[in-house]
C-alpha cells in the first residue's frame, strides 16, 4: 500500500488487473525505493452504488458535527460491509459509492490474482 492507502501492484499483478478489469482500472506507474522492476498504483475508475444496508453492520454516516461538510451523508467505514451483487454493474474492480475507502474485486479477479501465487494480497468477503 502507498502512503495514501492506494494499493501497489507488481508488473505481474498489473498484467492481471489489465486483463481482467481493463476498463475498470487505472494503473499508474510508480517507483518503489530499492526495487528495480516497475510497480503500479491500482486505481478503480468507478464508484458503484451497491451497499446492501439491510445486511451490512455498523452503518454510520458523516454529519455536520464531523466538521467535513463535503462528506455529509457519505458512509463512514462499516463494521461489516455487505454489497448487493446485482447492483455491481458487472464490474471487476470498483469502489463503493459514498465510501471510497473500499476497493472491491470480483470473484473472477480475485481468483486470477490468487492463481498467480502473488504475495501481499488480502481479500475480505463482502
Amino acid at each position: 500500500m502507498a502512503d495514501s492507502g492506494m494499493p501497489i501492484a507488481s508488473q505481474r499483478a498489473a498484467a492481471i488487473f489489465r486483463e481482467i478489469a481493463g476498463p475498470d482500472v487505472e494503473l499508474i506507474p510508480v517507483t518503489v525505493e530499492g526495487e528495480s522492476e516497475p510497480y503500479f498504483i491500482v486505481n478503480a475508475i468507478h464508484a458503484v452504488d451497491c451497499v446492501d444496508e439491510a445486511r451490512s453492520e455498523g452503518i454510520r454516516r458523516w454529519g455536520p458535527e464531523d466538521g467535513r461538510p463535503e462528506r455529509i451523508g457519505d458512509y463512514k467505514p462499516f463494521d461489516k460491509l455487505r454489497i448487493d451483487p446485482t447492483r455491481t454493474e458487472g464490474r471487476d474492480l470498483f469502489r463503493v459509492k459514498r465510501c471510497l475507502v473500499y476497493l472491491i474485486a470480483s470473484d473472477r479477479l480475485k481468483t486470477a490474482l490468487e492463481g498467480a501465487n502473488l504475495t501481499g494480497l488480502r481479500f475480505i468477503p463482502v
